[in-house]
């Protein structure tokens, strides 16, 4: 890891270079939008993907339901370098939390590590619940019009923010199993 200031020159010296297209995407992001805390892009199988599927993710199940209502998308365009493409990536998140880059890939952001983790978990499941259902070939037992406009129109974060009982459930876990990340 290196640590970088806003302009991604190193706060700690370092031989590790920066990575300038890691870079470039999420400080455009933190600077345009400073509740934001984290920001996650992934290059999962699932959640590449669902992000060459027309339709992206879909109503699928309860997972996808979690997070449909604050997904995003941008067109893939190249590295994300370029000012006037990191404009309209920022237009197109507007002030959703999940972005789904096109043929790219997932970005996710939370006003903390944990609401940003827990957000790209919960995409992440519900993007391989769709790919191993589309996989089946089964038939479709589709989920009602006003739960799934329920789940596109409910408020982002809400009474189950992830910082306040998945989170804490997580570090817990990783307690019991190897406490050695805090050091």
């Amino acid at each position: 890891m290196v640590k970088i200031d806003a302009e991604g020159n190193k706060v700690e010296p370092l031989e590790s270079e920066v990575n300038s297209g890691g870079f470039a995407i999420p400080s455009t992001i933190h600077m345009a939008r400073p509740e934001v805390a984290c920001v996650l892009h992934t290059h999962s199988i699932a959640g590449c993907a669902v992000s060459m599927q027309k339709e992206g993710p879909l109503p699928l199940n309860q997972h996808a339901l979690q997070v449909i209502g604050d997904v995003a998308y941008h067109d893939y365009e190249g590295t994300g370098r370029n000012p006037e493409e990191r404009a309209r990536l920022l237009a197109d998140l507007g002030h959703r939390r999940i972005l789904v880059l096109r043929n790219h890939g997932l970005l996710i952001v939370g006003p903390s590590i944990a609401a940003a983790f827990v957000a790209t978990y919960r995409m992440e499941r519900a993007c391989a619940m769709q790919l191993a259902f589309q996989q089946s070939g089964a038939a479709f037992h589709p989920i009602t019009d006003e739960v799934v406009s329920t789940a596109y129109n409910r408020p982002i974060g809400g009474r189950n923010e992830p910082a306040k009982f998945e989170w804490p459930a997580l570090l817990r876990k990783l307690d019991r199993i190897d406490s050695s990340y805090k050091q």
